[in-house]
């Protein structure tokens, strides 16, 4: 019995007992995924989306993953089997691959990754649909995401893990008191603006996801006023206090928006 039955890979990528290697191998050759993806505005903390799995050698696997659409500004720690991993912490190999057999790559911007870190190393090893008409396809386009490498035989990984992540969410929304006008011309990147930090205001979110040809309405900003615009994120952006004293905005959004329900529903 090899190490693959030793530690019942059928059932941690939940194949059927008895199915064999060669059945597994089969099983984990998928990439895709028919769950809807949110778009994050604001810090939350949110379940991932694995996109696709594939074994990499006997006792090990790759996974990707997202959680929702790109652009954020930042991960600030990702949950695995409730287990704390912050972003600086997944290389391989390190610490964190050798006590527990996971390392990771984070990609926030949304542009896709092709040719970088440990993506460029192990895309290949997932499957390709000839119709792409390349040996090289690009993921996560659009979307934020997390590519995975786990090693079972360290014992922490018994399974497809739970997985969540704490992020501060969508960032490069346009902001019409800092910008001219919105970046409406790349192909590759899905904002608007050229902002780093997570947008909280609802004003500039609410023209977001009425713009945005990726997740949200698709309006063209011709339809959007842009001095009412920039007179409504200030009325948001009115500094109030708290109960506690500390000065804070008059309004913010923190929160994420369902893409499987109608536009006006959100």
């Amino acid at each position: 019995m090899d190490a693959w039955r030793d530690k019942d890979y059928d059932n941690i990528l939940g194949i059927n007992p008895g199915g064999g290697r060669k059945a597994a191998t089969a099983f984990i050759e998928y990439l895709g995924t028919a769950q809807k993806i949110p778009v994050v505005y604001g810090d939350s903390e949110l379940p991932i989306i694995w996109l696709g799995f594939r074994q990499y050698e006997v006792d090990e696997f790759v996974a990707l993953a997202t959680f929702c659409y790109g652009s954020i500004e930042e991960v600030e720690y990702i949950t695995i089997n409730g287990q704390k991993f912050l972003p600086g912490e997944g290389e391989y190999p390190g610490d964190n691959y050798n006590e527990y057999g996971v390392s990771y790559t984070i990609s926030k911007y949304g542009e896709g990754v092709g040719g970088e870190t440990m993506f460029d190393e192990y895309r290949s090893a997932f499957p390709k649909n000839p119709n792409l008409g390349t040996d090289s396809p690009t993921f996560l386009r659009g979307l934020a995401g997390i590519f995975f490498h786990f090693d079972i035989s360290k014992d922490f990984i018994t399974g497809i893990p739970s997985v969540s992540v704490k992020i501060k969410g969508k960032s490069h929304v346009f902001d019409p008191r800092i910008e001219s006008e919105p970046n409406t011309a790349s192909e590759v990147y899905p904002w608007a603006g050229i902002t780093p930090e997570a947008c909280t205001n609802p004003a500039l979110i609410y023209a977001d996801y009425l713009t945005n040809t990726w997740y949200g309405k698709g309006l063209s900003w011709d339809r959007i006023d842009l001095p009412q615009l920039a007179a409504a994120a200030d009325v948001c952006d009115t500094a109030v206090l708290d109960g506690d004293g500390n000065t804070i905005p008059l309004m913010a959004f923190n929160g994420s928006l369902d893409t499987s329900e109608k536009i006006d529903s959100n």
